[in-house]
């Protein structure tokens, strides 16, 4: 199955803190994965925001979703992509949100707040402060 990737980037990037930057690249890895090997998707999407109140990242396929079961049980018995993102997730303060009505389309959302996630300097960057998160199933 060939699959329809695209990635956006939307305003000026700038550089986050490394920490906080490490989580966020290893959610965004592991709903990249997800979409690519479960979802049977025909179409993914990852879009990056920098605003200047937050970063968000975005990452939407048009696939199978995720059984509600499987969400309610906080993942497979014996695999880690659901359960591994909340806990990176719970490292940078935020509470995931996961919903799957429906059973099409996954959609995973970070938003970071300014002033926890970016660096003022090479030597100093901002505290943890608070995020959220936001996984849901298109319908």
């Amino acid at each position: 199955m060939s699959n329809k990737f695209s990635l956006s980037v939307r305003g000026i990037p700038q550089k986050l803190d490394p920490l906080i930057s490490d989580e966020i690249y290893q959610i965004g890895r592991e709903a990249l994965a997800n979409a690519f090997l479960h979802a049977s998707a025909t179409r993914i999407e990852i879009e990056l925001t920098y605003s200047r109140r937050e970063f968000q990242l975005r990452i939407a396929d048009d696939g199978c979703g995720i059984d509600p079961s499987i969400l309610d049980a906080g993942g497979c018995p014996g695999h880690w992509g659901l359960s591994g993102m909340r806990e990176r997730a719970a490292k940078i303060h935020v509470s995931p949100e996961i919903r799957s009505p429906g059973g099409v389309g996954t959609e995973i959302a970070l938003s970071v707040p300014k002033r926890t996630g970016t660096c003022r300097t090479a030597r100093f960057c901002a505290g943890w402060g608070r995020s959220s998160t936001r996984i849901t199933t298109k319908a």
